[in-house]
């Protein structure tokens, strides 16, 4: 596992300065809503597809009123801070129909840019999203490393069973890591995971850390 954490830690890479902060009321402190921003991108380079239910801006428009979020602050089971994302639908409808995924994001992202794809995944697939900043980014102010971000993932899930009980699992990229670890603790108790770019990506990053690190 040392090989491992070294590694995957050396691995993240966290927007400096975070490209975000959270006001006393619980806000972005850039003013930013999701009725309001939907047509933002925050610099996000993750874009995807708008379905055909949302070619017109009008029917963006009116799908973004129904959405709202929360932007919390929780101390991880590691005693560190860490912020939480949940973009959510106003209209309640029975569970059964309507899924939560829990995003564990790549490792160059925090939630000041990854909020837009939040939005356009709550929008496109008419499911609540919730994702997290690791250890070490965003309003954290410590180095990140591997066994903290398992801790923030496991403190995240806790919470996403708090607000809902039809949780699928998401990993984009360094998300796998959190995302797989969350999958085999907790497997009775998710309907589904989704794995996105989960082999490829860490080969590339291992490969660029020791070509960093490395004297050959």
């Amino acid at each position: 596992m040392g090989l491992i954490s070294s590694v995957g830690s050396k691995a993240m890479r966290p927007p400096i300065p975070a490209t975000y902060d959270i006001s006393p009321t619980g806000n972005f402190t850039d003013g930013w809503l999701p009725h309001e921003h939907f047509e933002e991108r925050c610099g996000c380079p993750i874009v995807l597809s708008w379905s055909d239910s949302l070619q017109k801006f009008s029917d963006r428009k009116e799908k973004a009123a129904l959405l709202d979020f929360e932007l919390l602050r929780r101390e991880t089971n590691a005693k560190e801070e860490i912020a939480i994302l949940r973009v959510f639908w106003r209209k309640k409808i029975d569970e059964q129909k309507r899924p939560t995924l829990i995003y564990s994001k790549g490792n160059s992202f925090d939630l000041g840019i990854l909020r837009f794809h939040c939005l356009q995944l709550a929008m496109i697939l008419e499911c609540d999203v919730i994702a997290y900043d690791y250890t070490g980014y965003g309003i954290s102010k410590v180095s990140p490393n591997v066994m903290s971000t398992l801790s923030d993932a496991e403190t995240v899930f806790q919470y996403a069973k708090s607000v809902s009980q039809n949780l699928i699992l998401y990993g984009f990229s360094l998300g796998n890591g959190p995302t797989l670890h969350l999958a085999a603790k907790y497997t009775d108790e998710i309907k589904g995971i989704i794995l996105r770019s989960p082999f490829v990506s860490g080969v590339a990053a291992a490969t660029d850390i020791a070509q960093r690190h490395l004297a050959w």
